[in-house]
């Protein structure tokens, strides 16, 4: 892929059935010579949901979203991930989503991506 430098790459993040979420933890490993985290905004019901972001180890970040009073539904996006853009020619990078767990449990959920071979949007990790 190749991108002009200083652009900014969003990535959707989402679960694939609605279900109740009452906390979600993310651990995700990024080629930091080429990406600088940017943002992580919450979407849709749970956006009052409190937020702690682990940035401190280059290439590492690691995310925590729990409620603090009411638990909301959530059916897809519940979030979206931020990039800048430090290197044009992005074709050896990686953006890896290494942990996902709502409520401590691993179930469908990843990066919201489109997948040209089968022509649909796939959760990815």
């Amino acid at each position: 892929m190749h991108v002009n430098s200083n652009d900014i790459l969003n990535i959707p993040i989402a679960i694939s059935e609605k279900q109740a979420v009452e906390g979600v933890e993310i651990v995700i490993n990024y080629d930091d010579e080429k990406l600088f985290f940017n943002n992580f905004e919450l979407m849709g019901n749970i956006t009052p949901y409190n937020l702690m972001i682990n940035d401190f180890t280059p290439g590492e970040l690691s995310l925590i979203t729990y409620s603090s009073s009411s638990i909301e539904n959530v059916d897809n996006i519940f979030g979206e991930i931020s990039f800048n853009i430090l290197d044009k020619d992005m074709s050896n990078s990686i953006i890896a989503l290494n942990k996902i767990l709502i409520d401590g449990k691993d179930v469908s959920s990843g990066f919201l991506v489109f997948d040209d071979a089968v022509n649909e949007y796939i959760y990815s990790r």
